[in-house]
């Protein structure tokens, strides 16, 4: 439990950053008045992931509360919201590969940044 103790608090600080990188991907894709959090209950038992049990809590209309994105989102807004998820998965790998690649071969830096656009 002392480890699922750990595992959550890294959670909880990630969360947020996470949150906010799906966010701006979010209004990058026309999602203007959105609000995107992720939130962390405590499981009644860990398992081998720990005992956090991670939700994503949307708001695509100006002034309704966020709710839960299985229950609010239609078809094609989960569309969008997966490939702003993908986006930021995407970016992190890319800026991984960079700080990989940057330290061997400087000229692979280039190809990066023409294939991600920009790094966030």
């Amino acid at each position: 439990e002392t480890l699922c103790k750990k595992v959550s608090a890294v959670r909880r600080k990630e969360a947020s950053k996470l949150a906010k990188k799906i966010k701006s991907a979010l209004i990058d894709l026309n999602f203007l008045d959105v609000q995107f959090e992720l939130s962390l209950t405590r499981k009644k038992d860990y398992t081998a992931s720990g005992y956090d049990e991670a939700e994503f809590l949307i708001s695509t209309n100006p002034g309704e509360p966020v709710q839960s994105l299985t229950k609010i989102a239609s078809g094609g807004e989960l569309s969008r919201i997966m490939l702003a998820i993908k986006a930021v998965e995407i970016n992190q790998f890319l800026m991984q590969l960079y700080c990989t690649h940057y330290l061997y071969n400087g000229q692979f830096l280039s190809g990066i940044i023409r294939v991600s656009g920009k790094f966030k």
